[in-house]
């Protein structure tokens, strides 16, 4: 499926940055469109990471209902999305 859709990841700072990315499939080229699905943030202070979640208007909200911890805690998260926050 490597065609039709795939993950990237961005980095700036402490924060790291998880889009989805699909073909525009109303136009007959090679672009894509990049969704953000979530971000990842390491405090530098605990070396805890959060995760974050973008709202419909693209801001960033913390997700409440974990503690930040390791990032692998994090991505465990993500990957299960519990409450349908990122893979709908």
């Amino acid at each position: 499926m490597r065609d039709q859709v795939r993950l990237e990841c961005s980095a700036r700072g402490n924060a790291a940055t998880i889009s989805e990315s699909r073909p525009i499939w109303a136009q007959v080229s090679d672009e894509w469109v990049s969704n953000r699905v979530a971000q990842l943030r390491l405090d530098p202070t605990t070396q805890e990471w959060t995760l974050w979640w973008a709202d419909r208007n693209g801001r960033w909200m913390p997700v409440e209902y974990i503690t930040p911890g390791s990032l692998s805690d994090a991505l465990a998260e993500l990957t299960a999305d519990r409450h349908a926050l990122f893979w709908g």
